[in-house]
């Protein structure tokens, strides 16, 4: 296990970090419709941080993002090495509670292109509208 003190994304630099109107949206997207404050964050992608501290992605095979909307930076940021992972635990959502962030179709068929399956999702997303997915390699 590793812990770093950063925003995981697509891009390596500085990130707006949204504290949203909920606790449980705050993050690197705006609240829709609502007045956003933020704090400056740094923010990195995932193939640097494994290039930086040269981890041997061998030992590791499963992944767990939960980054209210931004699934997809995440997503993008670890492509070089998204070849690792056989497991995908992620936050999914089909309604917009966050400006900008991916919908679960969209995830879907982009992990899809990438050799994906959906496995399991759960039931709260028919309730909720936002719920938990897990997908694994084809």
């Amino acid at each position: 296990q590793y812990a770093f003190p950063f925003a995981a994304s697509d891009e390596t630099g500085e990130a707006k970090y949204y504290q949203n109107y909920s606790d449980d949206t705050s993050g690197l997207l705006p609240a829709p419709g609502k007045e956003n404050n933020f704090d400056t964050v740094r923010q990195k992608r995932l193939d640097d941080v494994i290039d930086e501290f040269n981890i041997d992605m061998n030992n590791f095979d499963f992944l767990n993002i939960d980054v209210e909307g931004a699934e997809l930076k995440v997503l993008k940021g670890i492509e070089n090495n998204l070849k690792y992972i056989n497991y995908l635990f992620m936050e999914v959502s089909v309604t917009e509670r966050n400006s900008g962030q991916v919908m679960f179709d969209d995830l879907t068929k982009y992990v899809g292109d990438r050799g994906f399956k959906l496995y399991k999702v759960s039931d709260s997303i028919n309730t909720l509208g936002w719920g938990d997915a897990v997908y694994v390699r084809d």
